[in-house]
């Protein structure tokens, strides 16, 4: 999976011209780093993504970059079984490693331990909605405890393989 792009790539990827990369990169909107001793310009998938989004631009054209599903436990062996060649699997094991993964990855689907996480579902609240616009939120745990908020719930313990594949049916492969 491409994870840096040139000025050019980005071009093709957006459809249009080099300069117009060029422009957006100088003028802070399209984030990334020079290489040194050169004016070469790269730009990183998540920051390439963000912009994308962000200037609604369609972001189809990036079809090998699968969804990116992040699990919050406090609990390291409670998600790890959840694997799939279908999203790549971020976890976090409190709010603030939450928010240092959704920074950096982006998630489009974030499945929460409720039970784990029961005194602090506030802060997750707040952490994930100010960081994500466009994102599928699942939790793990009792329903009748904590329903308010979730796109779906899975009763726990769960069962690995229907996880995964309500994740797969509600998030799909590509970044929408």
């Amino acid at each position: 999976m491409k994870t840096i792009f040139t000025t050019g790539q980005v071009a093709k990827i957006c459809k249009v011209a080099p300069r117009t990369v060029s422009k957006w990169f100088d003028s802070g909107r399209l984030r990334g780093y020079r290489i040194p001793g050169s004016k070469d310009r790269r730009i990183p998938r998540e920051n390439l993504i963000r912009f994308m989004k962000d200037y609604g631009i369609p972001v189809d054209e990036l079809e090998d970059f699968p969804k990116v599903v992040l699990f919050l436990s406090p609990d390291p062996a409670f998600f790890a079984s959840i694997t799939s060649d279908q999203f790549v699997v971020r976890h976090a094991t409190s709010a603030f490693n939450a928010g240092v993964e959704i920074d950096t990855y982006l998630p489009q689907c974030i499945v929460i331990d409720c039970a784990g996480f029961n005194d602090t579902i506030a802060s997750l609240w707040h952490v994930i909605n100010e960081k994500l616009s466009d994102f599928e939120i699942m939790g793990v745990g009792d329903p009748e405890k904590h329903l308010e908020g979730f796109g779906s719930f899975v009763r726990a313990p769960f069962d690995p393989n229907v996880l995964i594949a309500d994740i797969e049916r509600k998030c799909g492969k590509a970044v929408s």
